[in-house]
């Protein structure tokens, strides 16, 4: 056995990923979180173990991020869950990777931090070793409860059979504004979080234009993969604009093409009457046995009246597509239909800066896109 910091086989990697976290992701969507992503060094990142055979049977990964702060710039290596294949494990790989990764991020960064679920065990051990957390703002809106509680919850091939065949009827149920509300409310109460903070969406402000907007938006759809680049630079300097908080992650032209080519993503532009950019927001799909989530990967909140039209056409695109669940990690609730969630942590370990982030959902500007 071995343990480098290589370049593995793609395909390797994948199986791998696929076998470990099961059912982990396709091929497009390995190559838009691995290939594809903005500073990646294949030779650097990855940290493997190999059997004799010269298999990979376990890695980890690490990736570069640049974290804007009020003090500045700072480089923070997010790193990505451990994958060992089944027969290999209780063999201290794990441990052997997280020390490696951990040491290579010491020497070459400012922070660390990874993307945890509550429940889980890494959680669980982070929690006991005294690490940090922040809340991510995640809500979902539900187009199928049949299907998301035999996939998300139960995770059974007699639950997932039955779900096939209630799922006509309860798509239909949740086009009920009333019906989505009450479900909305009683998630509320199992999942719900009172530390994040969730002014957007509610019936309060929901369709509340800022001063000057008109309220009326034309909504264009452009295909992810066929940005023109004037349309790029746009949204990235919009997004810029938008961003009100001390801690985010860098965003450019170079992030919002990567976005666009999320597995079948697509770009949602809200223009007032003038032809003004007021939000816009980039969502794919993510497909795994008969499952269909869609993922808002990148948004933004300008008007909060442009941003609502724009994840009800999302809506009415998804469940066109037959989609069972719309997730959104958002500054704000796109709607009183949606699920906020208070189960997903950005975690980060105590001892590894000599200056501590935030704790506060306030302090940060986080989306799917930085959720890796």
């Amino acid at each position: 056995m071995a343990t480098e910091t290589t370049d593995p086989d793609d395909d390797e990697l994948l199986a791998l990923l696929n076998r470990a976290f099961d059912g982990w992701g396709s091929a497009a969507y390995f190559d838009w979180k691995y290939g594809d992503f903005p500073g990646y060094d294949p030779a650097t990142d990855n940290f493997v173990v190999t059997n004799d055979d010269g298999e990979v049977v376990a890695a980890r990964r690490v990736f570069q991020r640049e974290l804007r702060t009020p003090s500045g710039t700072a480089t923070v290596h997010v790193h990505g869950g451990t994958a060992v294949d089944e027969p290999y494990r209780g063999r201290g790989h794990y441990s052997e990777l997280l020390e490696r990764s951990m040491a290579h991020s010491r020497e070459h960064a400012d922070h660390v931090v990874t993307f945890n679920r509550a429940g889980k065990i890494t959680t669980e051990h982070h929690e006991k070793n005294g690490w940090r957390k922040v809340t991510l703002p995640v809500h979902t809106r539900v187009l199928s409860p049949s299907r998301v509680l035999a996939h998300y919850v139960l995770d059974r091939d007699l639950a997932r059979t039955a779900a096939d065949y209630v799922a006509p009827l309860d798509r239909r149920l949740t086009r009920s504004d009333a019906v989505s509300k009450l479900m909305a409310r009683a998630a509320d109460v199992v999942y719900g979080s009172g530390d994040v903070d969730q002014p957007g969406g509610d019936e309060s402000t929901a369709g509340a234009s800022t001063p000057g907007s008109e309220g009326r938006f034309e909504v264009s759809v452009v295909d992810g993969r066929s940005l023109p680049d004037d349309l790029v630079e746009e949204l990235a300097a919009h997004l810029r604009d938008d961003i009100d908080v001390p801690y985010h992650f860098r965003r450019s032209a170079e992030t919002i093409r990567h976005a666009g080519r999320y597995p079948d993503a697509s770009v949602y532009v809200a223009r007032d009457a003038d032809g003004d950019l007021r939000d816009f927001l980039v969502a794919g799909a993510l497909r795994k046995d008969g499952f269909t989530e869609y993922r808002v990967v990148e948004q933004t909140w300008s008007d909060p009246a442009a941003a609502t039209r724009l994840f009800e056409r999302l809506e009415t695109d998804a469940r066109r597509a037959g989609a069972d669940v719309i997730v959104a990690c958002s500054e704000r609730r796109p709607g009183s239909n949606w699920v906020s969630l208070g189960t997903e942590y950005m975690m980060w370990p105590p001892d590894f800066a000599d200056r501590d982030l935030p704790e506060s959902p306030a302090s940060w500007r986080l989306t799917a896109y930085d959720v890796l």
